[in-house]
């Protein structure tokens, strides 16, 4: 375990200065910063090292500005470890409750929700091979290569095994395939299999070998396509494309990034939705993938593909969590959750706009870092008035007190613990909220809530017309 209370500043793994009046490097100095690339290779050497012996590296940082982790983040995405950030240092909830967490799971068991030194092997019959994978693992060289392996790389690949120094039940790995002789088609009644082998040491001490097969189903020649889109896991899909496109950004220019995004996402729309050319009146979505541009409009306004406000550790510890979670966290990475409540109602669901801001609303924003707890102007006062006379004004403590209970739900279940912030309709603070939302009125008008709101981004609507435009075009 590695605990960073702040960069470091002597020897091999130097990633800042020891005087202050040279500044730590930030996004926009990242390629004239002298210690970024010596600093990288000296961990990222480090973590090859851990990753063969079967060790895994989990990195705490405490500390209010950066500590190094974008130099260092190859200790915790090659072994398989854990890493949390707490602004708030090693005194915050955010580190005390996650560290608790690490040896305490929520689940009620013996043992600890991890095993250590895990190789997975890909075996595959010889209609499809294997390309890739993307995850926190190091792929394990093979000579010869095993006849399951594409000569197509997606992600990680050149291999069917990776090593991983640690998996929890929250660690999930995207596996590629492709199919290996495009030209003639499979024959129906030979369906190809996929079986996963998993070796690992079990907390007490036990080797334990599990073993996955699963088989899949040729879509039918004449109606390919139709099987393909009924089929279509639009959430998944959605997972993939970001850890995807995060994987690209450590190649290739952001720019470039997000135009790959919106080439495929062209591309898809052109094959699956039902439209006729040149009339974008026409154009309709399958059910299969009526949410699918949402949530890729919500991707390039995220943190992954979005440096601003972001140092570059902030945005190298959002991307490892990206690569590890689950799909209904990474989900929840991309396409926040957003809560309100009115007095005298019940809670309810809402769409990400900033319509959806209220006087009279309290909202929650759950993006999976952050807990953003908003109250309206006509909530603020009501507050106010309600520490100032508690006993007259008992009958607010329910609605003002009512997102503590969705709050406390999701730190006892979510590791790492996210932070939690409240703040006030028109605030310094309330931008956490405001800057996800889609910014469905024009730039500088008046909104609902009675306050000009100013965003240079695009709206959905404006996004959907420029996509419909392009894809029956």
């Amino acid at each position: 375990m590695l605990f960073v209370g702040g960069p470091c500043t002597a020897g091999p793994g130097q990633v800042a200065a020891l005087s202050l009046a040279e500044p730590i490097r930030a996004q926009h100095t990242l390629d004239e910063c002298p210690y970024t690339k010596s600093a990288y290779q000296f961990y990222e050497g480090l973590a090859q090292r851990s990753a063969s012996m079967g060790h895994c590296v989990d990195v705490f940082m405490g500390c209010l500005d950066q500590c190094g982790y974008y130099e260092m983040r190859d200790l915790v995405e090659i072994t398989g470890g854990f890493t949390v950030l707490s602004t708030d240092g090693f005194v915050g909830p955010v580190f005390g409750l996650s560290f608790n967490k690490l040896w305490n799971p929520p689940q009620a068991e013996a043992d600890l929700d991890m095993v250590f030194d895990a190789v997975i092997t890909v075996n595959s019959s010889p209609e499809i091979k294997v390309s890739g994978a993307l995850g926190h693992f190091q792929p394990v060289e093979r000579t010869p290569k095993a006849p399951s392996v594409s000569d197509i790389e997606i992600g990680r690949g050149g291999t069917n095994q990776w090593r991983c120094g640690g998996i929890s039940s929250q660690s999930t790995i995207a596996f590629f395939f492709d199919i290996a002789n495009q030209a003639t088609p499979p024959p129906p009644e030979s369906p190809p299999f996929v079986q996963f082998q998993t070796c690992y040491w079990h907390p007490s001490g036990r080797r334990v070998m599990r073993v996955t097969s699963h088989q899949f189903t040729w879509a039918h020649p004449a109606r390919a396509l139709q099987d393909v889109g009924e089929s279509f896991d639009q959430e998944t899909a959605a997972c993939l494309m970001a850890r995807l496109a995060v994987h690209k950004a450590k190649s290739f220019p952001l720019h470039q990034i997000l135009a790959w995004v919106d080439r495929s996402l062209i591309h898809l729309l052109q094959k699956f939705a039902l439209y006729t050319k040149q009339n974008q009146s026409t154009f309709q979505l399958p059910q299969a993938f009526s949410l699918f541009p949402q949530f890729v409009f919500y991707m390039r306004r995220s943190r992954f593909l979005r440096l601003f406000n972001h140092t570059p550790d902030e945005t190298a510890f959002y991307r490892s969590l990206l690569n590890r979670e689950t799909c209904s966290s990474m989900l929840l990475m991309i396409y926040p959750c957003l809560f309100a409540w009115e007095y005298g109602k019940e809670m309810e669901p809402c769409l990400l706009d900033i319509n959806t801001i209220s006087e009279s609303r309290i909202l929650l924003l759950d993006n999976f870092f952050r807990i953003t707890v908003h109250h309206g102007l006509q909530v603020a006062e009501w507050r106010r008035q309600y520490k100032e006379n508690p006993t007259a004004l008992q009958h607010l403590r329910p609605f003002l007190e009512a997102p503590n209970a969705e709050i406390n739900k999701i730190l006892a279940e979510r590791f790492p613990v996210p932070s939690v912030l409240i703040c006030d309709q028109n605030s310094s603070q309330a931008r956490f909220l405001t800057s996800q939302l889609n910014p469905s009125i024009a730039a500088g008008a008046a909104s609902p809530a009675g306050a000009a709101y100013f965003s240079d981004d695009v709206c959905l609507k404006k996004f959907m017309d420029s996509l419909v435009r392009l894809v029956v075009s």
